[in-house]
């Protein structure tokens, strides 16, 4: 586990890290997890980056993120996300509230092969209220 804020709460090892370069070194992992992590990132397809470095090259990154279809729906995925945040986060998360950066589903796709990936598989997950789309990337071919 690596994060920029010291909440966890498992047994698993866990690394504070600056938000900018991941503390592993290049194709460390057979597996890269970002959940809900992407639209806190001050950069984050600067993350992006960082999870194919770290990622090896058979290897994968599967994301999860907050996806919109309107700025209504933008508005309210904000609204709920910094709620949400404040109370389970223990203040910890307030600093990430000014990089919430939610994307469309296109959106996302766009930042995946900017990052040197492909989309290897997706689907939808949650509801109206809570968009989300699961994505399976592997490392695009060059």
């Amino acid at each position: 586990l690596a994060d920029v804020v010291e909440i966890n709460q498992t047994m698993l090892p866990h690394v504070k890290y600056e938000g900018a370069s991941l503390p592993f070194v290049s194709g460390q992992f057979d597996m890269v997890l970002l959940v809900f992590v992407l639209h806190h990132a001050e950069a984050p397809d600067a993350v992006l980056r960082e999870a194919r470095r770290v990622v090896d090259e058979h290897g994968c990154v599967a994301v999860v993120e907050s996806v919109y279809t309107n700025a209504f729906n933008h508005g309210l995925l904000r609204f709920l996300d910094v709620q949400a945040n404040r109370l389970r986060g223990e203040g910890e998360m307030e600093a990430q509230e000014a990089y919430l950066s939610f994307d469309t589903v296109e959106g996302w796709r766009s930042r995946f092969e900017h990052a040197g990936f492909r989309i290897d598989a997706e689907s939808s997950r949650g509801r109206w209220i809570h968009r989300q789309r699961l994505f399976v990337l592997g490392p695009a071919v060059s």
